[in-house]
């Protein structure tokens, strides 16, 4: 399966989970009028990262995966055992340049075309085959 890597650094994992995973705001309750409810529902859920790529692709967030800290490199070396000299040289880097790994899989995408590019925050640093052990 093909996977999207994206590295980022961010001050905190709260911040870092925030930028790259959806968001959503407190459902409203039953009192609310029908405009209330269509209003919550057009602005839920939020998820800069994907505000953040050409035109806004559909991502299902089941697949996207985020990792925060000093493990993630080895978590990445572990899922991508063909690396370039640009994967290997993020896992060396480690959490020394970036403290967090974004994995975007191909199935977030349910098979419709998207163009995956780095954002402000994360940086791609491409598209790998990866295995589960």
């Amino acid at each position: 399966m093909k996977v999207w890597v994206f590295v980022g650094h961010f001050e905190s994992e709260a911040q870092a989970l925030a930028y790259t995973q959806e968001q959503w705001e407190p459902e409203p309750g039953e009192e609310v009028s029908d405009q209330e409810y269509a209003a919550w529902e057009d602005n839920n859920p939020r998820w800069q990262f994907r505000d953040d790529l050409p035109d806004e692709p559909c991502i299902d967030s089941d697949f996207v995966e985020t990792a925060f800290g000093v493990e993630w490199p080895g978590y990445l070396a572990g899922l991508i055992p063909a690396r370039d000299d640009r994967l290997e040289a993020v896992i060396a880097a480690g959490d020394e340049e970036s403290n967090c790994l974004l994995l975007v899989f191909e199935e977030a995408l349910g098979g419709f075309p998207a163009t995956l590019t780095s954002t402000p925050a994360l940086r791609l640093i491409g598209q790998y085959e990866a295995v589960w052990d």
